[in-house]
């Protein structure tokens, strides 16, 4: 009997993109008009504020499906625009939220407003940020 263990090495996933510039290119492909592309960025990243502040305020006042909703519309919104991260931290929101753990939600939002301030940032810059050039374009 082989006692000897092995050492398997678990592949390297590193933190994935803020903007998936993929997502990006097909957006920009479907929409077809360069000023209809960049009203779209620009529409999405002006109502940043308001979203993330009626999922805070929601969650801070109990309203459980206000907060649902903020987190859905937070969620599909950034999915569709290829805020990859931001996406990611809303689907926790949203399971917390469903799960009725508004606290557990509410732990959520620091790092959900630290990483919408910088899917913003970078999207208003609309350059591929370095170290995203190759890697990051399949997320």
């Amino acid at each position: 009997m082989n006692t000897e263990k092995r050492h398997v090495r678990k592949p390297h996933i590193g933190k994935p993109p803020l903007v998936s510039w993929t997502v990006q290119s097909t957006l920009r492909d479907d929409v077809a008009d360069p000023a209809g592309y960049t009203s779209f960025i620009r529409t999405y990243t002006e109502m940043w504020p308001g979203r993330y502040g009626r999922l805070a305020h929601s969650i801070r006042v109990n309203d459980w499906d206000q907060a649902m909703d903020a987190a859905l519309s937070l969620r599909s919104s950034s999915e569709m625009l290829g805020a990859v991260n931001l996406a990611r931290l809303a689907l926790a929101v949203e399971q917390a939220i469903r799960s009725r753990r508004l606290h557990a939600a509410g732990m959520l939002l620091p790092g959900l407003k630290s990483c919408g301030e910088d899917t913003m940032s970078v999207l208003l810059r609309g350059s591929k940020p370095a170290g995203q050039q190759h890697a990051g374009n399949r997320a």
